[in-house]
């Protein structure tokens, strides 16, 4: 019965020992990459250890509109660039461009997509203009 026991506390702590070995690897912070010379100095990264893009912003006259350009995240080549403008289920938020620059979570291809939730999603700045 003792032999039992110890074989249960055994596993149970190399179970514990994976799952903390696991964690660590999986969550530990991405550099971003370097930054190509063709993207603006004020361009900021986002995305996380699989990807992510150089993103610069610049404020328009309307609210929660934004000119923003996207920029691959190694060459530098301009993924889009036009006016962004904020979901209308989220209008309710006011962004400034600090605030904005870091709400953004990543660019999916189609959308910026950003830290704040409305009606239980995230909240996106979608292109309106090219």
């Amino acid at each position: 019965m003792k032999r039992i026991i110890w074989i249960v506390i055994i596993v149970v702590g190399l179970l514990a020992l994976a799952y903390i070995g696991i964690e660590w690897v999986f969550n530990q912070p991405c550099d971003p990459p370097s930054k190509p010379d063709n993207v603006p100095a004020s361009a900021t990264w986002k995305g996380g250890c699989d990807g992510g893009s150089w993103i610069d912003i610049k404020r328009t006259e309307a609210a929660n509109n934004f000119y923003i350009d996207v920029y691959n995240e190694y060459n530098g080549e301009l993924k889009v660039g036009g006016i962004f403008e904020l979901e209308e289920n989220c209008s309710d938020h006011q962004y400034d461009i600090e605030q904005l620059r870091n709400s953004i979570t990543a660019f999916d291809g189609e959308k910026i997509i950003l830290s704040e939730k409305a009606d239980g999603h995230y909240c996106t700045l979608l292109i309106q203009s090219q």
